[in-house]
């Protein structure tokens, strides 16, 4: 059985299974309600009303009488995280429960010469070859886009990270990957969604074909580099924080798999910068292309 979530004020309207928490509904449309606990009932920030008369929603739990107090219950506030609903409901959304949200999308058109850095590689007599540089943030994912003959950064432009809306730091998100059914598959899902966004936004007003993308460089701490490449993130979850790979990889679009289809061409090369041994991953290496510094063998590898 399916049951209707309209969220107010902003009319949102949903479809889930019923025994479907109202904080699950609210990430299938993207709504940025406020979970710092990944959904169970500690942390009392994802806060909705309902009508006490309201029928279609699961009984209070004894988490949210301890949370919330006579005072809020009295007055219809719930968890969604813990609420879940049997039949179609309404479900109003206060604004403190909703997280600050950054603009959909931004975007730069300055143009910035690099041709004073290391020699670039011979396109032969290719007139134009792009290259993007992509920092997966845990707030904000932010691309660059590169000619790579003329060694020329032409736009950059940034847009939110999705995966805000399963925690705002990355071991809130291991946690609920491990912890939550399909949740690592949920979390890297809405990654990819994030960067088919962000890619879009960056080659629109370049004026340039897709098809002139040659290669995409990625980097991001050791989260952000499993959580793309689908790997494991028990070990990201517990100490001592372990990633379960280190090194820099190489692949095609297509061997990402078939579940997350890419604006870009599938045979398109991405690659993965190494990690760190620490959290910090491989978000040094974005610090390290304007200043000319380069790993092993004096290789970019966004020009190589």
């Amino acid at each position: 059985m399916n049951c209707e979530i309209c969220f107010l004020p902003m009319e949102v309207r949903v479809t889930v299974p019923a025994g479907t928490t109202v904080l699950e509904g609210a990430r299938k449309v993207g709504l940025p309600l406020t979970s710092l606990c990944t959904g169970n009932g500690a942390c009392g920030k994802c806060l909705i009303i309902s009508d006490r008369k309201t029928e279609g929603l699961s009984q209070l739990t004894l988490a949210e009488n301890l949370s919330l107090g006579a005072e809020l219950t009295a007055q219809g506030y719930r968890l969604a995280c813990l609420t879940r609903v049997s039949r179609d409901v309404d479900i109003w959304i206060p604004s403190e429960s909703l997280r600050a949200w950054v603009p959909l999308a931004k975007e730069s058109a300055k143009v910035l010469d690099l041709s004073s850095y290391p020699p670039r590689q011979d396109f032969g007599g290719v007139k134009q070859v792009l290259g993007i540089a992509v920092d997966l943030g845990t707030t904000t994912l932010a691309g660059y886009l590169h000619d790579l003959k003329s060694q020329t950064l032409w736009r950059s432009a940034a847009v939110p990270n999705p995966q805000a809306l399963y925690g705002a730091d990355v071991l809130t998100r291991s946690n609920y990957g491990v912890n939550s059914p399909d949740g690592s598959k949920e979390l890297r899902a809405a990654l990819f969604q994030g960067l088919n966004e962000l890619l879009i936004t960056l080659l629109q007003g370049s004026g340039w074909p897709r098809g002139d993308v040659e290669r995409i460089v990625l980097v991001g701490n050791a989260f952000m580099h499993h959580s793309f490449l689908g790997l494991d993130l028990r070990s990201l979850s517990q100490h001592p924080f372990a990633p379960v790979l280190t090194e820099g990889l190489t692949l095609r679009v297509a061997d990402l798999g078939e579940r997350f289809p890419f604006c870009l061409s599938r045979r398109l090369w991405w690659r993965c910068c190494p990690l760190w041994e620490d959290s910090s991953g491989a978000t040094s290496w974005q610090g390290f292309w304007p200043q000319g510094l380069f790993i092993p063998r004096n290789r970019s590898y966004l020009w190589t």
